[in-house]
Parts: structure tokens; sequence; C-alpha cells
């Protein structure tokens, strides 16, 4: 016999926007993958606070330092090093730098919030949504490992070329 039979024509699709089919609404997931997701809940929102922290910290240290060249430049007081733009350019570069900040911490906030859905609903859709901000968090630390570790290949090969250059007497 098909199986098609003994579904009820009235109920709600489960096929979704994507074309994948959601999990049945009567499934629960086992406690203790709830237990031990819980368990690390307090942690993950400790350390998306604490970047977020960090973040906001980085911004206002790259906005101080921003106006700190403007006003400079006004006065056209000599600042030492700090002289002309540069202040502003390395303003300006903290605040780029404050989104390697803010968006793993939004990863994290959203993961722990979903991890308190799931407890509440005990739902695959809600497991999935957190592992979901889990894998963007990990996703988005592993771009910037991999960007990093290519700039300090670049850097080490750029010192290695400069001391080749100084070492011909070309300088």
């Amino acid at each position: 016999m098909s199986e098609g039979l003994n579904e009820n024509p009235y109920q709600a699709s489960d096929v979704r926007m994507d074309g994948t089919r959601s999990r049945s609404s009567t499934a629960n997931v086992p406690g203790g993958v709830i237990s031990l997701l819980e368990e690390t809940r307090p942690w993950v929102r400790l350390v998306g606070i604490v970047i977020r922290i960090v973040g906001i910290l980085v911004i206002i240290g790259g906005v101080v330092m921003s106006l700190i060249g403007v006003l400079g430049m006004a006065m056209g007081a000599g600042m030492g090093p700090f002289e002309g733009g540069l202040a502003i350019v390395i303003g300006l570069v903290y605040i780029l730098m404050a989104f390697l900040y803010i968006v793993p911490s939004g990863f994290l906030l959203k993961y722990g919030a979903s991890i308190r859905a799931l407890s509440d609903s005990e739902s695959f859709d809600d497991l999935e949504d957190a592992v979901g901000f889990q894998k963007s968090f990990w996703k988005f630390a592993g771009i910037i490992t991999v960007i990093y570790i290519v700039l300090i290949v670049l850097y080490i090969l750029g010192m290695l070329a400069f001391a080749f250059i100084a070492a011909s007497g070309a300088m």
C-alpha cells in the first residue's frame, strides 16, 4: 500500500522553501543533548558579551584616535608620530578591526539564545538554528585564521625580500 493513503490531506506541507523537508513536529531532541548544550550556554554568552564589549572599546578607541588626528591637523600642532593624517588612518583601521569582534560576538549571542529556545521547545528546528549559528561562528573564525596566516606568510616573504635587497647593497 502507498504511504500517501495514511496522510492527512488537510495538513500543511512539511516541505520548506529551499526544497528540504522539516522534521516532524512530534519529534523531540533527546534530553541529554539539550542538557549538554544548556551547560555551555552561560560560557557562550560570557564569551559573546566580552567579545562584544572589546569590539565596542575598539570602536571608541578608533573614534578617539581619529578625533585626535582631526584636532591636531586643525590646530596645526606637532604631535610627533601622529602628525598629519596618520592618527586618522589608525583610527579608521581600529574601527574596521572592530568588525572582527562584533560579527563573531553576534553569532555567539544568537547561538546562546537558540540554546534557550531549544530547551523550551525541545524541537529539532531550534537545534538546527543553534547548530547553524555555531557553524557560522566557526566558519568566520576559520576564514579570519586563513587570512591571518596568509598575511603572516606575506610579511615574512616581504622581510626576506627587504633583507636580500639590503644585503645586496641596492639600498
